[in-house]
């Protein structure tokens, strides 16, 4: 079984708001790097660090780009075609209606986050982002802290034991 489907939860209060079905993330997740990318490139632009440092290649920097790239790519729009398949949103401030465990979630539970860091890492080496790369702890540690856990709470709240198992078999990360 790849998926089960799961319907919204009841109201228990007619008449009152629908309880909250969602992640209940603080920051819509692509904010964390594409903001740090931005903040990376208007400190390269200040104060620029590619001038300075000399200790990576033009051609390793693109040869490392590209051995990032391709597998991040791969993993992001993989995962967001495996959600869609499963007929659940990618936005974790929607309802999850699905624990997917199809690839690229088979190999890791968060695959568009993963894919995602390996691509900024990837543009960071290209361009070359000194500052965006010196920065990347920050969007990759408040995208754990305030995403990931977040939603492993939630999924475990809603889909309880399949998760567990589910995150038994299957590593956060990689």
């Amino acid at each position: 079984m790849t998926h089960r489907s799961v319907p919204p939860p009841s109201n228990p209060n007619p008449g009152s708001a629908a309880p909250r079905d969602h992640a209940r993330v603080p920051i819509f997740p692509p904010v964390l790097p594409l903001g740090t990318l931005a903040a990376g490139i208007l400190l390269e632009w200040a104060w620029p660090l590619a001038g300075r440092v000399h200790f990576l290649s033009p051609g390793f920097r693109f040869a490392a780009a590209v051995l990032l790239f391709l597998p991040g790519a791969a993993l992001f729009f993989g995962s967001g075609r495996a959600l869609r398949r499963a007929g659940t949103d990618v936005n974790p401030s929607r309802p999850t209606t699905a624990v997917v465990q199809r690839w690229p979630f088979s190999w890791s539970r968060n695959p568009m986050y993963l894919g995602g860091n390996l691509v900024y890492l990837a543009l960071s080496l290209a361009v070359p982002l000194y500052w965006a790369l010196l920065l990347f702890p920050l969007p990759a540690l408040l995208c754990h802290y305030l995403v990931v856990l977040r939603e492993e709470e939630y999924l475990g709240e809603k889909f309880g034991g399949e998760f567990r198992d589910y995150c038994r078999r299957v590593p956060r990360w990689f």
